[in-house]
């Protein structure tokens, strides 16, 4: 079958956005594989499925706002058809939304926010980026335009797919693959890897164990990895931003959004109002992967535990 890794032609490792797979390609000597082979160590890396998906969101809302990548940002917002066709195809986004809309949109077309349009746009989002808000009852032109642009991005009555789409995807654990855990868990040669220990020296002399080609490896070979938007004012803004929506504070008027929150706590569930169904399924989706997740870590033989 069809599977993205990396590695030599004994050991690999599974390659899926936001789960350090920049750092994992970057690595020097390593090979790139397509394929899936029962007779090679494949190593599947986890993440908790909710901090996966936070950080898949904040980059697709981040590329809202920067246009890397560019997601084509038009259609996403106004396609009727785009979330069923992606969920049947294995094409890319963009491939699909450009296939849907008669091919390569020009830049003028991905660039809905941008300089030549509103340049207050773009100075929303570097305040975002500096962690400037402490509230968002500013009434100032930047801060009206930018809410404006976040509730049209949420809005209930808008194409949302964007959201748990690209890097939101959070059931995937490959980039070509929709196989999930459950399935990865019967093969033999599969073993899986909390994302933390990515960098862990002990899965360094693993991997060495299992191929000395492994040896060639400098120890830092994967010392960088680390999730910046997770970790950064972007993060944190967002986090104010929901908090001051969900505590009703009225800097939206009138708007009605959907929130896109995937929280550990079962008892978060009922902050999802009708509104909000649409959401809250792939929150109950989200709940089921990580009960997977906790349980390969609890009883699968094959989970390397380097604590």
């Amino acid at each position: 079958m069809r599977f993205e890794n990396v590695g030599t032609e004994l050991v690999r490792i599974g390659i899926n956005n936001k789960m350090g797979s920049t750092s994992i390609k970057a690595i020097n000597g390593l090979k790139n594989f397509r394929t899936f082979d029962e007779d090679k160590v494949t190593v599947v890396l986890l993440r908790d499925a909710f901090s996966k998906f936070k950080s898949g969101y904040l980059q697709e809302l981040n590329g809202f706002f920067t246009f890397e990548p560019p997601p084509l940002t038009n259609y996403l917002l106004n396609s009727e058809s785009i979330d069923e066709e992606i969920s049947i195809s294995d094409n890319s986004v963009e491939d699909i939304l450009q296939n849907l809309h008669g091919g390569r949109a020009p830049s003028k077309s991905k660039q809905m926010f941008g300089l030549t349009t509103n340049p207050n746009i773009v100075e929303f989002w570097s305040r975002v980026s500096r962690g400037y808000y402490k509230t968002f009852t500013l009434d100032d032109e930047v801060t009206r335009d930018g809410l404006e642009i976040m509730s049209k991005l949420h809005g209930i009555d808008r194409n949302i797919g964007w959201i748990y789409y690209n890097h939101g995807i959070f059931w995937k654990w490959n980039t070509i693959n929709n196989i999930s855990l459950f399935e990865l868990g019967q093969y033999s040669n599969v073993y899986f890897l909390e994302l933390e220990d990515l960098s862990n020296l002990k899965f360094l002399k693993w991997l060495q164990e299992k191929d000395r080609l492994f040896e060639n490896v400098e120890e830092d070979f994967i010392g960088q990895f680390g999730d910046k938007l997770s970790n950064s004012n972007i993060s944190k803004t967002l986090d104010l931003f929901w908090e001051k929506y969900d505590d009703k504070t009225n800097f939206l008027g009138n708007y009605k959004l959907v929130r896109p929150d995937l929280s550990t706590s079962i008892s978060h569930s009922a902050k999802f109002d009708d509104n909000n169904n649409r959401f809250f399924y792939q929150y109950k989706i989200a709940l089921e992967i990580q009960n997977m997740i906790n349980h390969i870590k609890n009883n699968n033989p094959r989970f390397l535990n380097f604590k």
